[in-house]
């Protein structure tokens, strides 16, 4: 996943561990939006 090589070791380490709920502010917050668009469901224009 390219979105993994924008985090840091410890942040790496905090995701394997279980949760994005175990991230404080402003980090919950950065990587839910990086999160958000893999899991939304995207609607054709067309």
């Amino acid at each position: 996943m390219a979105m993994m090589d924008d985090l840091s070791e410890e942040e790496r380490a905090r995701m394997r561990a279980g949760s994005l709920l175990a991230f404080d502010p402003p980090d919950h917050i950065r990587l839910r939006r990086m999160l958000t668009p893999e899991f939304t469901i995207r609607r054709d224009a067309g």
